[in-house]
């Protein structure tokens, strides 16, 4: 049994080893989003973010929530007996990850899993990837945040367009 945060550090650990290394990463998670309890010994939502931004990867979900996904998240968020565990080793939450990598999370019901999990496959497939060369020299080893933004002209001439973007890099 896989933990979040060690589930998407192994993920995009194994994408790192892609032949070709400009190719896209892409985890396509299927989930509830209801976390295991975390033990020791596994790696961290640190880690897992550090692994996901140096290795470029974007993660997707295909959320399915069930019967046992709400009672899940409130015996694990709201008990007291978990909060040492909450504190020292967050779970990892789908959102999250797919808010910092530019991906997406998109929500199915059951019966609809197959027509959903096309879905996203087709919206992955029609994103675009920029890349760029920063102005100036950051230290190895260090985050670096970017922004991208439409400019006013564009915007005017295609209308409003939705931007996810990854929140940074390792160097």
């Amino acid at each position: 049994m896989l933990f979040f945060n060690e589930a998407i550090f192994a993920a995009s650990a194994q994408l790192s080893k892609a032949k070709n290394p400009r190719s896209r990463r892409t985890i396509i998670w299927l989930t509830d989003n209801v976390p295991n309890i975390p033990s020791h010994g596994v790696h961290t939502e640190e880690d897992a973010f550090r692994e996901v931004f140096e290795t470029g990867t974007v993660v997707s979900a295909l959320l399915e929530r069930s019967a046992f996904s709400g009672f899940g998240i409130v015996v694990y968020s709201k008990n007291p007996m978990f909060a040492s565990s909450r504190k020292h080793n967050p779970p990892g939450d789908v959102h999250k990850y797919a808010e910092r990598t530019g991906g997406e999370v998109m929500k199915s019901s059951k019966d609809q899993v197959s027509a959903k999990l096309a879905q996203l496959i087709d919206e992955i497939r029609t994103r675009y990837t920029l890349g760029y060369y920063p102005s100036a020299k950051q230290p190895k080893a260090k985050f670096c945040e970017i922004k991208l933004q439409i400019g006013g002209e564009t915007e005017k001439r295609v209308g409003r367009v939705l931007l996810r973007t990854k929140k940074g890099y390792y160097r």
